[in-house]
C-alpha cells in the first residue's frame, strides 16, 4: 500500500495488540500547497505485519504484496524444474530473487533498529 507522510516513517511501526506496519522504499520528496509553502514528504510502501516482526514475515508480507500465491507456486515450481534440467528458468524469477533478498536485508536491519532503539520519526 503506498502512504505518504510529512514525516519520516519508522521502518516498523507498533500498531498495538502485536501487530506493525514495515514501511518500505521510503524516499523524500517536496510536498507545495495551496499558498505555494514546501515542506517535506515522504513516500513510502507499508505492509502489515501480524504478531512480533521476523524476516520471514517480512519477507512474506512484502512478496505477497507485489505477486499473488499462484505466481509465487508457478515460479517455485518452474525453477525447480529448470533446476533438474527440465524446463528454462521461469520469466522475472530473478527480479523474484532479488525482492526476497533485498527484503530479508532490509528486514533484518530494520529489526536490529527497532531492537537497538535506534530510530526515530524525525531527521537529525
Amino acid at each position: 500500500m503506498k502512504t505518504y507522510s510529512q514525516e519520516r516513517p519508522l521502518s516498523l511501526l507498533p500498531l498495538g495488540d502485536g501487530n506493525w506496519h514495515y514501511n518500505y522504499n521510503v524516499t523524500e520528496g517536496v510536498r507545495e500547497d495551496e499558498d505555494g509553502t514546501e515542506s517535506p514528504e515522504w513516500s513510502f510502501e507499508s505492509v502489515f505485519i501480524q504478531g512480533e516482526p521476523s524476516e520471514a514475515k517480512i519477507v512474506s508480507a512484502v512478496v505477497h504484496e507485489r505477486y499473488t500465491d499462484e505466481e509465487i507456486a508457478l515460479m517455485n515450481a518452474q525453477h525447480q524444474a529448470a533446476a533438474m534440467g527440465l524446463d528454462d528458468e521461469p520469466e522475472g524469477y530473478s527480479d523474484y530473487l532479488s525482492l526476497v533478498a533485498a527484503t530479508r536485508t532490509e528486514a533484518a536491519t530494520a529489526i536490529s533498529t527497532m531492537q537497538h532503539g535506534e530510530e526515530t520519526t524525525t531527521e537529525e
